[in-house]
């Protein structure tokens, strides 16, 4: 039994699992059993994909997310660029069917509706710099890039405060 066995059969939990592996991060070093950790992480989801049984994207779907977004704003076949496979973490890849590039909240609100009624499985990406491949569409279907949502929405002169889209920076 390795490392990553040791950890992840102390508990069944989910949360307790993420305790017990972010404690022997701490006491350990997380890189040696890291390489292990994502090959189990992707089994699993590939395991759980297998019960879900997404729908495959077809060309009604691409032809309603370009209703939705417009045709600039939807990436398909060799328009989808590597970086939409992949984020900093080494050694994991899977292209989307899709790469959707909405420009407000309400295209992210018609996107996600469709996906969810249509059950098609969907990743929400923004640059693509995590560590953890969670900007990975392992179940390929829909990325929901938020990378041109990048506006000032307001300004609360007398809180202080200011609501941005996601990729203000």
């Amino acid at each position: 039994m390795n490392n990553t066995e040791n950890i992840i059969s102390i508990n069944s939990d989910p949360k307790a699992q993420i305790f017990d592996i972010a404690h022997y991060a701490i006491i350990g070093d997380i890189y040696e059993i890291l390489p292990d950790l994502i090959t189990r992480i992707k089994e699993k989801k590939t395991k759980q994909a297998e019960k879900m049984k997404y729908k495959k994207i077809t060309q009604k779907d691409i032809d309603k997310l370009v209703a939705i977004c417009g045709s600039d704003n939807v990436l398909i076949g060799d328009k989808i660029h590597e970086d939409y496979s992949r984020d900093e973490l080494a050694g994991i890849r899977q292209y989307p069917d899709v790469v959707v590039l909405p420009g407000d909240r309400d295209e992210v609100v018609s996107v996600m509706k469709y996906a969810h009624e249509q059950h098609i499985p969907v990743t929400p990406r923004g640059q693509g710099t995590g560590l953890v491949g969670a900007a990975i569409a392992i179940h390929k279907g829909i990325m929901l890039s938020t990378e041109h949502m990048n506006r000032i929405l307001e300004l609360d002169d007398a809180n202080l405060t200011l609501t941005v889209e996601p990729e203000c920076s």
